[in-house]
């Protein structure tokens, strides 16, 4: 234990050293003459601290102070720093008395007195692979069981979303904008990717404040980006839960300079709990990176607010917005709409003046006057939306009559689709044409604005039955690229973004959603975490356009399809595999299945469910050119629907070997027609 009269010697000793500093540093500056301006931002001191991982005798410390220049420490034990950012080794543990004076250049000083507890673990918050670089300290304790330790092992969390990536460079000497520091940065990818999340649990003190610090980049392709860092509670399963116990939350915008890291961080309490979790997720339409987090103490009192908002569209007026503010440690609220109108009320309903772009900003004000500002933009979009309906005449299949449906247009453009080169700007045409066939029509309605919709349908417009398969070339739905395999999921989304990139109901998920199937995968493969099954979306195609990829164990290929019974076609597709040995299976199905377990045991079509059964083994290219084999066998139904169901497998162990970015599958241009 400190002797008590050593540390009055000392603290007595530092603060006569702090007032002959501050004397010394007010000589430094000409005092203001009588009726100068008064100093609007004097200088407010503030810091927090930090006891080191290694030697938890020394304490860094981290300025927080405002409106400062110069600065003079007295650690309390008889050392003195003019540094910024000072560390400071005791002797031994106890509780010392921090002075901190700050002065600004116009010679007016700011002392804060302050007691820290500097003691021995066990509450010194560890955050495991900080850094997101391979085989950190502890990083063991998150090991998979697999012996990985990529960098990313302790933030996995498959309830709340797919692993992280991870950007990487072999020499630290090496200038790379998408790391901070160190060789490897957290990776949240971006457009056309699933949702990625990293998640942690730290053990920290109970009732204690804290300050969690960090680094993100984003990309500038995309406007309206964002990461959100959140501290939660304790641990979660769900994300209404982090939402439910979300303590502090930071969501960062900045996509000024995708080549540098932006500090920032969250100041949180505690409370009761003695465990808290690091959540972070980006809006999955922009490159996302953090680097470097860390865990200080905060001294009490100075928590900062933190602003964060979040507006929802009024579904019956498109120019009226409803504000949820989400600022923490706040009192007051400053909104500035970007039209020349402001509110401080703390959710605020606006009404905009106008179809347009508009930035709002939020300043959130704390009980000690000390403000954080965080701004959204909200484009107010023009409310067209297209569509249409369409009539055969009965006597004539090829003379189509259209009925427009769309709403707040002012003009129209339609594609009859089938590459004669007419067009027709009216509201509600008529078109006959040349022959019985399928026809992808579009509608393109313009708004006042200028803003356009597009509305897609197919006419099938055949007197005999044609087998259609959808989206087999795998190249609609691609302006979110992600998208262009729903056709190929056992449980779509209810919409997906068409080829002009509007939202729009999904064709598929009226046809089937077979989550029994899901749920079957998920108990057989399940290792921790959930697993994908529907195919991932890849732009190696046959044709130099989009394709599917089967990269895991549990990616399928699944839809329904309409045929005629007992008739006999030929099915048809290109693939690719580039590993030998790891093949692909197709099914033709005759009913949908809830297991998989009949196939494992008898694929052949001696099994009752299967009319069509092909082992494509000859796919695997080894030159390097990424070339497909078209792959084609014949089939008899049984039934008027079929399901197509296509799966990887390894050779060696048909339903269990493993299926990775290092042994996959390729896959495009599925086709059925009558030979």
């Amino acid at each position: 234990m400190k002797n008590h009269r050593t540390f009055k010697s000392a603290l007595l000793n530092g603060i006569t050293m702090v007032m002959a500093a501050v004397l010394f540093m007010q000589c430094e500056f000409n005092l203001l003459d009588e009726g100068s301006l008064e100093d609007l931002t004097p200088p407010e001191s503030a810091f927090s601290f930090r006891q080191d991982a290694e030697n938890q005798l020394q304490v860094n410390f981290t300025n927080e102070s405002n409106s400062a220049t110069s600065f003079f420490w007295s650690f309390g034990d008889g050392n003195t720093s003019e540094q910024t950012d000072p560390s400071n080794v005791y002797e031994e543990f106890g509780t010392y008395t921090i002075m901190l004076v700050s002065q600004d250049n116009l010679g007016v000083v700011d002392t804060l007195m302050q007691d820290i507890l500097v003691e021995e673990g066990p509450f010194q918050p560890i955050i495991f692979e900080s850094g997101f670089e391979d085989f950190s300290p502890g990083a063991g304790d998150c090991d998979d069981g697999e012996g990985r330790s990529d960098g990313r092992d302790c933030w996995l969390n498959g309830d709340l979303g797919g692993i992280i990536q991870i950007s990487t460079r072999s020499d630290a000497t090496e200038p790379n904008d998408n790391i901070h520091n160190g060789l490897q940065s957290g990776k949240l990818p971006g457009p056309g990717d699933s949702e990625r999340i990293g998640y942690q649990e730290v053990r920290v003190e109970a009732n204690q404040d804290y300050r969690l610090n960090f680094f993100y980049n984003l990309d500038d392709n995309v406007s309206g980006g964002f990461i959100t860092v959140s501290v939660l509670s304790g641990s979660v399963s769900s994300r209404e839960e982090a939402v439910a116990a979300t303590i502090g939350s930071f969501t960062g915008t900045d996509q000024s300079d995708p080549s540098t890291f932006v500090p920032a961080s969250i100041t949180f309490n505690s409370g009761d709990s003695e465990e808290i979790a690091i959540f972070f997720f980006n809006n999955n339409s922009v490159d996302a990176r953090l680097d470097d987090l860390s865990l200080e103490v905060t001294v009490a009192d100075f928590i900062p607010p933190t602003a964060s908002f979040s507006a929802e569209p009024n579904p019956d007026n498109f120019l009226e917005y409803s504000f949820t503010n989400g600022s923490l440690n706040a009192e007051n609220f400053f909104w500035d709409f970007g039209d020349g109108t402001t509110s401080t009320e703390e959710n605020p309903v606006h009404t905009f003046p106008a179809i347009d772009t508009f930035t709002v900003q939020l300043v959130a004000e704390s009980r000690f006057f000390t403000t954080d500002t965080f701004a959204l933009d909200i484009v107010v979009p023009d409310p067209v939306a297209a569509s249409f309906e369409f009539e055969s005449d009965p006597d004539n299949i090829t003379s189509v009559t259209f009925t427009n449906t769309s709403t707040d247009a002012s003009s129209f453009l339609w594609d009859f689709g089938d590459n004669s080169g007419f067009f027709s700007t009216a509201e509600s045409p008529s078109y006959t044409y040349a022959e019985e066939d399928v026809y992808r029509v579009t509608l393109t309605a313009t708004g006042e604005s200028g803003a356009t919709s597009s509305f897609e349908l197919e006419l099938n417009l055949n007197t005999q039955f044609v087998v259609r398969v959808l989206n087999g070339t795998f190249d609609d739905f691609t302006a979110n690229t992600g998208d262009n395999a729903d056709a190929w999921d056992m449980t779509p989304n209810s919409t997906v973004v068409d080829n002009n990139g509007m939202t729009v109901d999904s064709p598929f998920r009226a046809i089937w959603n077979n989550s029994a199937l899901e749920d079957h995968l998920e108990a057989v493969f399940n290792s921790g975490g959930s697993v994908n099954e529907q195919p991932s979306s890849s732009s190696d195609g046959a044709n130099d356009t989009r394709g599917v990829r089967l990269n895991e164990n549990t990616r399928r290929l699944y839809q329904l399809v309409e045929v005629q019974p007992n008739v006999q076609y030929q099915f048809s597709i290109d693939t690719r595999s580039i590993s030998t040995g790891f093949n692909t299976q197709v099914f033709i199905l005759n009913t949908e299945i809830n297991t998989e377990e009949g196939i494992n045991a008898d694929a052949s079509t001696a099994n009752p469910e299967v009319d069509g059964f092909f082992l494509i083994d000859n796919d695997f290219d080894d030159s390097g050119n990424d070339v497909f084999t078209t792959n084609t066998f014949l089939f008899t139904t049984t039934t008027n629907q079929i399901v197509i169901y296509v799966r990887p497998v390894n050779s060696m162990l048909p339903n269990t070997g493993v299926v990775d970015n290092d042994n996959q599958v390729f896959i495009d241009n599925i086709e059925i027609i009558e030979p």
